[in-house]
C-alpha cells in the first residue's frame, strides 16, 4: 500500500495527522431514541464544551470514578473504531485494514471484508442493522476511495460513493435513508435512494474535516463534527454542530474537542478532548458539566468513543506508543468503560 494511503488510514486510527507529526515524528507513516430539540436548551451563539485546559486557568474535568476497563481485543495489531450494532450483541472495527466482527461479550473476532486491494476503516452499522457502511481507500494514490456498504449475513457488498478525494468518517441518519461522511474541506449527506450528496459545511484551505470524527443526533436534527488545522501539529480541533436541514454551524467547544459520540438519550456527548491533560470526556448537553471517563497517560491515548445501545458503556480505542525517534513500535485495541 502506498505510503500516503497509509497515513490516512493511520491518521484516523490515531485520529490526527497530529499524531505522527506531534507523538511520533512521522514513524506512524512507515507503518504497513432521543427527545426532539434537546440541543435547543443552549443559546445559539454560547458554547456548551469549554472546559479549559491545564495551566489556561481553567480546570479540567474531573476524572469520573469507573471500574476497570474490560479489553476487547490484544495482541500487536492496529483495532480500531469501533461501533456496535444495533442491539447491542456485535462490534463492528477495524484491525489492519479489514472489518470484523466481534461479540459484545467476548470472544474470537471474525472478519467480514479483506481479500482484495483496498484498505478498509471506519465502519459504521445502519439504524436496523442489515449493513455497514465502509470507507474503502485504495492502494494506489491516484485510486479512488469508496463508501461501500456490507450486509454481513448475506456477504454481499454495494457500492454507493466513489471519489478521487480522501473520506474519512461516516455517520448513518437515524432514519437509514442517507449516511453523512467528512471529505477533507467539506461534510457532505448522501442520499442512498437518488445516490445525490449535498454539502452541509465547507472550510477554508487551512482547515480540514477529515480526521475530527462525525455524528448525527439521535433525533436526526443535527450533526456534530469538528474543524482543525489542515498542517498537522498546527492547532487543534474543535467541535461544532450544524442543522441537517442545512444552516449555519454553531461552536460546542473552544479549548479542544473531536470525535464526537451521542449517547441514545441524546442528552450525552462523549468526545475526545486533545488538550493536556487529554483523553474521553463525557459532557452532560443540559447542564454543561463534564468528566474524563479515560484520561491518557504516558505513552496511551484514547480515541473513538461509540456509546452502547442502551447508552451504559463506552468502546473506545486504546492506543499504545513505545519507543522513540524511529523506532517506536504502535499497536491499539478496544475496550470497554462503563
Amino acid at each position: 500500500m502506498a505510503g500516503g494511503r497509509i497515513g490516512q488510514a493511520l491518521g484516523l486510527l490515531g485520529g490526527l495527522a497530529l499524531l505522527a507529526a506531534v507523538h511520533l515524528e512521522g514513524a506512524v507513516r512507515t507503518v504497513a431514541g432521543a427527545p426532539a430539540g434537546v440541543f435547543g436548551v443552549f443559546p445559539a451563539a454560547a458554547p456548551v464544551a469549554n472546559p479549559g485546559a491545564a495551566g489556561e486557568g481553567n480546570p479540567a474535568p474531573p476524572l469520573r470514578p469507573a471500574g476497570k476497563p474490560r479489553s476487547l481485543t490484544q495482541g500487536t495489531g492496529l483495532d480500531g473504531f469501533p461501533d456496535w450494532s444495533p442491539d447491542g450483541r456485535q462490534i463492528a472495527f477495524m484491525r489492519d485494514g479489514r472489518i470484523w466482527l466481534l461479540p459484545a461479550a467476548g470472544g474470537e473476532p471474525r472478519p467480514i471484508t479483506g481479500g482484495g486491494r483496498g484498505w478498509d476503516v471506519a465502519p459504521a452499522w445502519s439504524p436496523d442493522g442489515r449493513r455497514i457502511a465502509v470507507v474503502r481507500l485504495d492502494p494506489e494514490e491516484e485510486g479512488p476511495t469508496r463508501v461501500v456498504l456490507v450486509d454481513p449475513a448475506a456477504g454481499r457488498e454495494e457500492e454507493v460513493l466513489s471519489t478521487r478525494e480522501p473520506v474519512g468518517y461516516l455517520a448513518w441518519a437515524p432514519h437509514g435513508g442517507a449516511i453523512a461522511y467528512t471529505a477533507g474541506s467539506r461534510l457532505e449527506v448522501l442520499e442512498l435512494e437518488s445516490r445525490r450528496a449535498r454539502i452541509l459545511v465547507r472550510v477554508g484551505p487551512e482547515e480540514d474535516l477529515l480526521a475530527g470524527g462525525l455524528a448525527w443526533s439521535p433525533d436526526g436534527q443535527w450533526l456534530l463534527y469538528a474543524v482543525g488545522p489542515r498542517r498537522p501539529g498546527g492547532g487543534r480541533y474543535n467541535l461544532f454542530r450544524v442543522p441537517a436541514a442545512g444552516g449555519t454551524p454553531e461552536a460546542l467547544t473552544q479549548d479542544g474537542g473531536l470525535m464526537p459520540a451521542l449517547a441514545p438519550d441524546g442528552r450525552r456527548l462523549a468526545y475526545r478532548r486533545p488538550a493536556s491533560p487529554a483523553g474521553i470526556v463525557v459532557m452532560d448537553l443540559v447542564t454543561g458539566t463534564s468528566a474524563f471517563w479515560a484520561q491518557d497517560s504516558g505513552g496511551v491515548r484514547h480515541f473513538h468513543p461509540r456509546w452502547s445501545p442502551d447508552g451504559q458503556r463506552l468502546a473506545l480505542s486504546r492506543l499504545s506508543l513505545q519507543g522513540k525517534g524511529g523506532n517506536v513500535h504502535l499497536s491499539s485495541h478496544l475496550v470497554v468503560l462503563q
